[in-house]
C-alpha cells in the first residue's frame, strides 16, 4: 500500500480533498510522532518543517525511504535541491501534483504486482509431470469453504503455492516469524495513528509460519482469516513443527506440498528451467548437466528441497560439476527424516559415475592424452581405461 505523509500543518485541508484513494493509500495522522509510525513514499512537507538550518538532514532522518518530496517554494534553495522533490507556490497546485503523483504510482505499484502474480506460472518449482498433476487438484482447492492451510518441509516457498492458489488475485504476504507477540493484534487491526492490516484493501492475502504464534493468537488469526470474507486468505506451516499447531489443525483444509523426493520425474525438468534462468539471466555459457549427473540428482532425496536444487543448479552453472557435487555430499547433513536417507546402492552408483568420468577426463587431460600414463595413474588397466574412452569421450 501506497503510503502518504502530510504535515500537521496541511492535514486538515487537504485529506478531504484525497477522498478519491480510500483504501488505496495510508494517510499519516495529525499526530505529532506519525512521521516515525510507517516507512512514508511521499511526503507533503510545510514550512515549518524547514525551520532550521539542519532541514535536509532531518528529511533524510525522518523519512529514509521517501520516493518523492512535496516543498513549499518559499523554503527552496540549491541547498535542499534533490531530483525527487516538487516544489508547490499555493495548496490547489499542491494538491493536483499531489493527486497526479499519487495516481502514477498506484498504477505502477498494480501493473508490477499483476506482472509478478500472472508469470507465476513459470516458476522453475512448477515444472514437471508429477507437480503439474498436484497443482490441477490442488487449485480445486479454491471452492472449498474452509481456511486453507499450505504445510511444507524447510526449502519450499509456500507463498509461491498460495499465489498459484489465486493466480489471478494479488497476494499480499504476512510472517509470522517477523511479528512479536505484543504487536500482533497492532499489526492486524491499527491503532489511532497506523492503520491496521486488516482495514486496508486486499485482493489475497498469505499469513505464513504460523506455527511461531501461541496457541491464543494461532485462534485469533483462525478468526481474522474467517472474518475475511471480502478476500481469500491463506495460511502456511511448516511440516516439522505441526504440533505446535494441533489445536486448530482440524478447523483447516490442510494441503502438504510434496518434497523433491516426492517428485523424482520432474527433477530434470526443474533443473534444466533453472539452469535455463541463469544462463539467460547472467548471459552465460550454457552448462547442462550429462545424463550420469541427472541420475544422481533424481536419485538423492534432497533434505534441502527446491532451495537446495536451486543452489546446486547455482554452483553447476557457474563452477562446474565438482563443486555442484561436493554440494550434494555435504547436503546430507541436513537430513532429519528417515525416508530423506538415500538409498545406498543407487546413490553410491550414480556418485560413482560421476565422479569417474571427471577423473577420466582430468587424467586424459594432464597427461595431453597418453592412455598408457593416465591408465596408470587412475590405477586401472590399459583396457579399461579404453573402454572407459568410448563411454565418456
Amino acid at each position: 500500500m501506497l503510503k502518504v505523509y502530510l504535515d500537521r500543518e496541511l492535514s486538515a485541508s487537504i485529506k478531504p480533498k484525497l477522498t478519491r484513494f480510500n483504501k488505496k493509500i495510508l494517510l499519516s495522522s495529525s499526530e505529532e510522532d506519525a512521521k516515525l509510525s510507517e516507512a512514508w513514499d511521499i511526503a507533503v512537507l510545510s514550512e515549518s518543517h524547514f525551520a532550521t538550518a539542519e532541514a535536509e538532514k532531518e528529511m533524510k532522518r525522518d523519512f529514509p525511504f521517501c520516493r518523492v518530496f512535496f516543498v513549499p517554494s518559499t523554503v527552496y534553495s540549491p541547498n535542499i535541491h534533490r531530483e525527487d522533490m516538487i516544489v508547490y507556490s499555493e495548496e490547489n497546485t499542491l494538491v493536483n501534483n499531489l493527486i497526479a503523483v499519487i495516481g502514477m504510482f498506484l498504477k505502477m505499484e498494480y501493473y508490477e504486482r499483476r506482472s509478478s502474480s500472472l508469470s507465476i506460472d513459470k516458476a522453475p518449482i512448477f515444472f514437471g509431470p508429477v507437480i503439474r498433476k498436484f497443482l490441477n487438484s490442488f487449485r480445486l482447492k479454491r471452492s472449498n469453504p474452509l481456511t486453507q492451510l499450505i504445510v511444507s518441509e524447510k526449502g519450499i516457498d509456500r507463498n509461491l503455492f498460495a499465489r498459484y492458489l489465486y493466480t489471478d488475485l494479488i497476494m499480499d504476504v504476512v510472517d509470522c516469524g517477523e511479528l512479536k507477540k505484543e504487536r500482533l493484534q497492532l499489526f492486524i487491526e491499527g491503532d489511532e495513528i497506523s492503520e491496521g492490516f486488516m482495514k486496508r484493501p486486499h485482493e489475497a492475502v498469505f499469513i505464513d509460519n504460523i506455527q511461531y504464534l501461541d496457541k491464543e493468537d494461532q485462534l485469533y488469526i483462525f478468526s481474522f482469516a474467517n472474518q475475511a470474507n471480502s478476500f481469500p486468505v491463506v495460511l502456511g506451516c511448516r511440516k516439522e513443527e505441526l504440533e505446535k499447531i494441533r489445536n486448530i489443525y482440524d478447523l483447516f483444509d490442510v494441503t502438504e506440498v510434496p518434497p523433491m523426493r516426492m517428485r523424482r520425474k520432474d527433477i530434470p525438468f526443474v533443473l534444466t528451467k533453472l539452469i535455463g534462468d541463469i544462463v539467460q539471466k547472467y548471459n552465460c555459457v550454457p552448462n547442462f548437466p550429462d545424463e550420469n549427473v541427472v541420475r544422481l540428482c533424481k536419485n538423492y532425496s534432497w533434505p534441502g528441497n527446491y532451495e537446495e536444487l536451486e543452489t546446486f543448479a547455482g554452483i553447476f552453472s557457474m563452477n562446474g560439476p565438482i563443486e555442484a557435487i561436493k554440494e550434494v555430499i555435504g547436503g546430507i547433513e541436513e537430513i532429519e527424516f528417515e525416508d530423506q536417507i538415500p538409498r545406498m546402492d543407487k546413490f553410491h552408483r550414480d556418485l560413482r559415475a560421476c565422479t569417474e568420468e571427471l577423473l577420466v577426463r582430468k587424467a586424459m587431460e594432464t597427461t595431453q592424452n597418453n592412455r598408457k600414463k593416465a591408465a596408470s595413474i587412475l590405477g586401472i588397466s590399459y583396457k579399461s581405461l579404453s573402454k572407459k574412452l568410448k563411454m565418456y569421450m
